[in-house]
């Protein structure tokens, strides 16, 4: 389908330019089947890789239009669709899907060239944006009245509705795939991946990534938040702690120091330079005498007695 969605878009763009229709008709197939075949490869080979690395078998689905849809599910057996519903099983009908799909684009083109040249394009005004509506010839053969319907009606509402279910099925179907190989970033592969023809690029991207069940990233990633919880408190209780409460303890001193105060020594004199009284007094007793028999010392106020 992603060839036909390409194609569409280039045909939005090549309506501002003044061509013809079958000339538009056919650049936008092309421009759509080669960006659909730079898609296809890209997600060939993504699928391809992961089915090796994970040991699925049938690995040539990946290669295969439509039954790429179904590997897609295979892929994702790791994780439930919905949280109940096995993804292979649920593959299965967006490929189904996905051939409606091709199919109901096909027979709008086919459509388109067997009606070629019965109708005319007329302008209706609506006043705010105008569009142009189908008016066919009376001569119109009977045989071609299916053709001329669906080309009229059906892309408007069956391709619509069909497209709207397909989109639907598969983000669900992509929600799986990418919660077991980018569960960071599933949210966005899923719905880039579903509502544009691009998720051959990012399965590619992933391809690499090891396929994991979704609740064990979620335990995993909460186990990682609490260890670091807990070093955050280990390291906010160190800072608010008093140092002196976990118990102080002095450096250890000089043993010489230590062994002076144990044994009562005061340290020396300051005043030594200005003599000792007990030496001054021996030393004038043992001069002249005194005349107490030299047992006192000379008073200097003994002139005034």
């Amino acid at each position: 389908m992603d060839i036909f969605q390409f194609a569409s878009y280039v045909e939005n763009i090549l309506l501002y330019y003044d061509m013809d229709t079958n000339r538009r008709f056919f650049i936008s197939l092309l421009a759509g089947a080669l960006c659909f075949l730079i898609v296809y490869i890209f997600q060939g080979f993504g699928l391809y890789a992961i089915a090796k690395r994970e040991g699925y078998g049938h690995r040539w689905m990946a290669w295969v239009p439509g039954l790429q849809i179904y590997y897609i599910g295979v892929c994702s057996q790791k994780n439930k669709v919905l949280g109940s519903i096995d993804s292979r099983k649920f593959a299965i009908a967006v490929a189904v899907f996905d051939i409606l799909l091709f199919a109901g684009y096909v027979l709008y083109y086919v459509s388109y060239f067997l009606v070629d040249g019965w109708y005319t394009l007329e302008k209706v005004d609506y006043g705010y944006y105008y569009k142009y509506k189908i008016v066919y010839a009376s001569d119109l053969p009977s045989n071609l009245y299916w053709a001329a319907w669906f080309y009229q009606y059906g892309s408007d509402y069956i391709l619509q509705i069909l497209q709207l279910l397909f989109i639907v099925g598969k983000l669900f179907l992509y929600t799986a795939f990418y919660r077991t190989y980018s569960s960071r970033r599933y949210v966005l592969f899923s719905v880039v991946g579903a509502l544009l023809p691009v998720n051959g690029v990012i399965v590619y991207v992933v391809r690499n990534n090891k396929g994991l069940n979704y609740n064990d990233y979620l335990r995993r990633v909460r186990e990682e938040n609490y260890r670091r919880y807990q070093q955050q408190q280990q390291q906010q209780n160190m800072y608010n702690q008093n140092p002196y409460s976990r118990g102080y303890t002095p450096p250890p001193q000089d043993d010489v120091y230590n062994n002076r105060q144990q044994s009562g020594y005061a340290g020396p004199d300051p005043f030594d330079e200005y003599g000792d009284s007990s030496n001054a007094n021996s030393s004038n007793g043992s001069g002249g005498g005194s005349a107490s028999g030299g047992a006192s010392d000379d008073s200097p106020f003994d002139e005034f007695n």
